[in-house]
């Protein structure tokens, strides 16, 4: 078996789990008495963050066939901070299609934050640093889930959606929400801040023309 370098707190927690190391610790963050490792094992990803003393475990999916491949009523609590909209869409896109099964959601979000590329890619200031959501769909990449994306008129977007999950931000929305599917002629939308901008589950044709042009992310 090799021997990987990870750290007692998480090598502690990667033995209270049963599980294995798959990987040695990497630190994604370096800022002293901030920082951030990841580490990934046989069952899930361990992130450690040092100003905390804690190491926050996700699951992985477990790739069974007879599982569904996207439950779209997955739960989408409101965001905490108002910078963390796209991390809260591809934490739900994450949650949604099985790809991790946290038990702490919002403890996930701030894993997802760091995956997306805290501070270079998102950051409390612009939140994400790239309107077209590449970002996103790096982190979709690193788990094997290929994406498209592309600048979208209402009708395309609602084809998409009736079809597959994604995630969606309005230039003039300044908002990311997940995919959904599709209900009663809009799209249906996983939304971390009801209620902003007049949106909160369903984004009617009317809306979406009103806050776009919108970038569009979806699984193929």
């Amino acid at each position: 078996m090799t021997d990987y370098n990870v750290g007692p707190g998480v090598a502690q927690a990667i033995a209270d789990n049963g599980d294995e190391a798959r990987s040695d610790e990497r630190y994604v963050i370096l800022d002293e008495g901030s920082r951030v490792s990841l580490t990934l094992a046989r069952d899930a990803q361990y992130w450690y963050y040092e100003y905390d003393n804690k190491v926050n475990r996700l699951p992985f999916g477990d790739g069974a066939e007879d599982e569904p491949l996207f439950d779209p009523w997955t739960s989408q609590p409101g965001q905490l901070y108002d910078w963390t909209c796209s991390a809260c869409s591809l934490n739900w896109l994450q949650r949604s299609t099985g790809l991790i099964v946290p038990s702490d959601i919002y403890g996930s979000r701030e894993s997802t934050v760091y995956e997306i590329g805290y501070p270079n890619n998102i950051n409390p200031q612009y939140g994400l640093m790239n309107a077209d959501g590449s970002a996103l769909r790096a982190v979709l990449n690193n788990y094997g889930m290929p994406t498209e994306q592309a600048w979208l008129d209402f009708d395309t977007t609602y084809q998409i959606a009736s079809e597959t999950p994604g995630m969606c931000s309005g230039a003039k929305w300044y908002h990311w929400v997940g995919i959904r599917g599709v209900d009663s002629g809009c799209i249906w939308v996983a939304n971390s801040a009801p209620g902003y901008k007049g949106v909160n589950d369903h984004l009617s044709r009317d809306q979406f023309n009103a806050l776009g042009g919108f970038s569009v992310v979806w699984l193929v």
